[in-house]
């Protein structure tokens, strides 16, 4: 076993730098640009991991069929030659899914001038769908919607996708995958003699021969070297150079198939090089970019960027940017909790913070305030919500009206809960991160004041997400990251989903809301679902399930040597559209 491993990656190995050379690596290295990345990453394999880190790399090795465009938050072509529209079928084997009739570009190819076809295509679905992978998971549990994949036996580049229809991102679920390359990662073609089916790969009965060679296939992309050594897409870079906590290197691929379409954002490729440096600390990342030694930095915090914009040294050298996110920030409840099922203690707790003071003083004003699950960037964001404003008096009185009294005049409300009386002492984790930490604090500080006792436990973030799943918590400060597509919001809301390990981890139950999201998967019409968005962010907001924070602006500063725009991407800029200022 172990032999074949090795025989496999070096032969897999030998594959990848033979194409390295043959692609080519650009003489002229003069255009380099160095971004900060905030940890050394994972994988380079897009299937296994989506964190932040890695897909600021990834998005310039790997290319998807389709992908939402930057600026405009619109589902542009990649890979394909156009967007598919979506057929119901109503009839057949396939009766009750949606197809999805693809073409591939006919120019597009991999580093050996294979071309991309829909086997590729299969292939990188399967990886979501064969027991034994160490995929993502949260990659994985939307795969769960995808029926099966037909390929044109006359044209490979030309294929259909059948997609479960009761799924209102069943277009993108079907278009935006990271393409891997089959003759790289599965040679032996092994993958293709399983049958792509809803919820699971189905095997037919294989020969010894197969099963071994099946699993060895596994063995090679669980390996840490799959995504680490072995690093081969369709983008217009490819992998250089990987010096562990230092950097990742990309080079420009020399006569680049995507070079024909100068106007897909994707297929761009303007600098030579491409340099993510890993900077833990924010104070190092700035010094490094006040000596040159980083181009472009992101996420700064409010302090530093308004420090930064303030000395007019810094003003002549460099662009500072701060676009909206796609991220909010919240304190999440334990609607299970017997002490926050009363919506009454719920709405009192988010009085008890003041986030527009928070907004200023930790994030020096740059965040918008958030009523609910839905970032101010979406078009359909609900700005008719009233926010709930900073007011211990109303939270006191709400707390009254609840029943909490002080029946010993200890400082702490209490009330009796089927039938044992109970103070209202709340437990929260904590990250050793500064929001967290000022977030808990704050709170603990307001909440006091009214009666409320805030325990605070700090905890590696892993022990954290354990005590979460197992609802051993009341309180947790935290933020959700959205892609560029609409939100699923089912799969954290809905109420199928509350159960213990499951991705409700709140416990939030809701009929409408339930109802209301169900619809919103079932609607193929953009203006009812835009419509259910708004609605669903109004009954969330009156169950005040969560106590709603603020979107946090993207802080970036840029070189002025370079000519930049930013973006709803990951990081907030694409580095391949960098262009050398005049």
């Amino acid at each position: 076993m172990r032999i074949y491993k090795f025989i496999l990656f070096v032969s897999l190995a030998s594959i990848f730098w033979y194409s390295c050379k043959e692609s080519g690596i650009p003489n002229n290295e003069d255009f380099i640009v160095s971004a900060r990345i905030t940890r050394d990453p994972s994988f380079l394999f897009p299937s296994k991991s989506t964190a932040t880190v890695e897909t600021q790399i990834n998005q310039y090795l790997f290319l998807t069929l389709a992908n939402y465009d930057p600026y405009k938050l619109e589902l542009i072509p990649i890979l394909l030659k156009e967007i598919p529209t979506a057929v119901r079928i109503e009839e057949g084997a396939f009766s009750g899914t949606l197809r999805f009739d693809c073409q591939i570009k006919g120019d597009a190819v991999w580093d050996n001038g294979a071309p991309v076809t829909g086997y590729d295509y299969l292939f990188s679905v399967k990886l979501f769908k064969i027991e034994g992978l160490k995929m993502n998971p949260s990659i994985k549990s939307l795969f769960k919607e995808m029926i099966d994949v037909e390929i044109d036996p006359s044209d490979p580049q030309k294929f259909s996708i059948y997609v479960d229809q009761a799924f209102h991102l069943s277009k993108e679920l079907a278009l935006i995958a990271e393409l891997m390359p089959e003759y790289i990662y599965d040679p032996d073609q092994i993958f293709r003699k399983y049958d792509l089916d809803k919820g699971a790969v189905i095997s037919p009965i294989f020969s010894s021969g197969d099963s071994l060679i099946l699993q060895k296939t596994i063995d090679f992309l669980n390996h840490a070297d799959c995504g680490r050594k072995v690093i081969v897409g369709s983008g217009p870079y490819q992998f250089e150079d990987w010096q562990t906590n230092q950097f990742v290197s990309l080079v420009k691929k020399k006569n680049y198939w995507g070079e024909n379409y100068p106007d897909n954002p994707y297929l761009s490729a303007n600098p030579d090089k491409l340099v993510f440096a890993v900077y833990p600390d924010e104070n190092a990342a700035i010094t490094a970019l006040r000596n040159g030694a980083l181009d472009v930095i992101s996420t700064v915090n409010g302090y530093d960027y308004k420090k930064m914009q303030e000395d007019d040294r810094v003003n002549e050298r460099f662009t500072f940017f701060n676009p909206p996110q796609l991220k909010y920030y919240f304190i999440g409840l334990n609607n299970h909790s017997e002490l926050l099922k009363d919506v009454r203690v719920r709405k009192a707790l988010a009085h008890l913070i003041d986030i527009n003071a928070f907004i200023e003083n930790h994030e020096q004003g740059y965040g918008a305030r958030v009523p609910g699950p839905i970032v101010p960037a979406r078009r359909y964001f609900n700005d008719t919500l009233k926010l709930i404003e900073f007011d211990p008096e109303s939270a006191k009185s709400i707390l009254a009206e609840a029943g909490w009294t002080d029946t010993n005049n200890n400082g702490i409300l209490d009330k009796i809960i089927e039938g044992k009386r109970r103070e209202l002492t709340l437990k929260t984790y904590i990250t050793g991160k500064i929001l967290s930490r000022n977030l808990a604090l704050i709170l603990k500080e307001e909440s006091a004041k009214a009666g409320v006792e805030i325990e605070i436990i700090t905890k590696e973030a892993q022990l954290i997400k354990q005590e979460i799943t197992n609802r051993n918590f009341d309180l947790f400060p935290t933020g959700t990251v959205y892609g560029p597509y609409p939100e699923d919001l089912y799969q954290s809301w809905h109420s199928s989903n509350d159960y213990m390990g499951g991705s409700n981890k709140y416990g939030y139950n809701n009929a409408e809301a339930d109802e209301t999201m169900e619809k919103i998967r079932n609607s193929g019409d953009q203006k009812q679902i835009e419509h259910l968005y708004r609605r669903i962010q109004e009954i969330i907001y009156k169950d005040q399930a969560f106590i709603f924070l603020y979107a946090p602006t993207n802080n970036i500063i840029i070189n002025n040597k370079f000519k930049a725009s930013v973006t709803y991407t990951k990081g907030g800029y694409l580095l391949n559209l960098f262009e050398k200022s005049n």
